[in-house]
């Protein structure tokens, strides 16, 4: 899945399929309206919600912010 990237051997690709899985099944249930928000009251379905899917290069881009170990925020300027 992400053999072409710098630190792609830091995560597995079964690893980043289950998040993508598990990530895609709760945003489902939120979409269908099955989500409690407090009580009997659910949070409303979705009109538009897509399934997610998996980026590498957004990957690589959080692996090469986090290795600077920021101590303090960011500006949005300089997020990958």
């Amino acid at each position: 899945m992400c053999s072409g990237y710098a630190n792609a051997n830091r995560m597995t690709d079964n690893l980043r399929n289950e998040y993508v899985r598990l990530h895609n099944f709760r945003r489902g249930l939120l979409a269908k309206g099955e989500i409690p928000q407090k009580g009997d009251i659910y949070m409303p379905k979705a009109a538009n919600m897509w399934k997610m899917s998996y980026d590498c290069g957004l990957e690589q881009g959080a692996i090469e912010y986090a290795s600077q170990c920021p101590t303090a925020g960011s500006g949005q300027s300089s997020r990958p």
